[in-house]
């Protein structure tokens, strides 16, 4: 249980104190033309999107402490371990700069780790991912919740600038590729 909880923690911490920051320094950062946010009007979603993460980072707390074994945390652990090692490569691979009109979020989870506000992480959608992951790892009946609430949040982002189509669209087929891969190795 200690490994992939020192992993988890590694993780997230070379993500948020190296990737991130190196991500927002960088200088050949693309704007990408995104047919559907030309179709769509603009709005500024933040704050249905942060209430949106809340919900669903406290059910899913509540989630892990009065249902999961052991053996479900332990996977979870490394299953959100390898989703941030992807999704930092994928950083480092796709040098994207934010949409035009696109709204700072003020990430919550990043608030509570980094005091810098980033927003260029933008292939593939951490919050969009997240939200598919508790949907793929969870035990109850709040995997509906975590999927309507991964849905709400796709259109939030689309409607704010704050991540393009594609971003959106393609997080919730590496989660589920990395999970059902998890599953059928029998990893841990």
């Amino acid at each position: 249980m200690l490994l992939p909880l020192l992993v988890f923690c590694t993780t997230v911490f070379v993500y948020t104190q190296v990737i991130l920051p190196a991500q927002e320094k960088r200088k050949d950062l693309v704007t990408l033309s995104d047919m559907v946010h030309d179709q769509l009007p603009f709005y500024d979603c933040r704050e249905p999107i942060n209430l949106f993460m809340a919900v669903s980072e406290t059910l899913f707390a509540w989630e892990i402490f009065w249902y999961w074994s052991w053996y479900n945390i332990q996977f979870t652990l490394w299953f959100f371990s390898f989703l941030f090692l992807i999704r930092s490569v994928m950083l480092l691979l796709t040098p994207l700069k934010v949409p035009k009109q696109g709204v700072l979020l003020g990430d919550t989870f990043c608030k509570w780790i980094v005091t810098e506000e980033f927003q260029n992480d933008l292939f593939f959608s951490g919050h969009v991912s997240s939200l598919c992951a508790m949907y793929c790892s969870s035990h109850t009946n709040f995997a509906f919740i975590y999927g309507v609430m991964a849905l709400l949040t796709a259109i939030a982002m689309l409607l704010s600038r704050v991540h393009y189509t594609i971003d959106v669209v393609v997080a919730p087929f590496v989660v589920y590729a990395l999970h059902r891969w998890m599953e059928l190795s029998n990893f841990p």
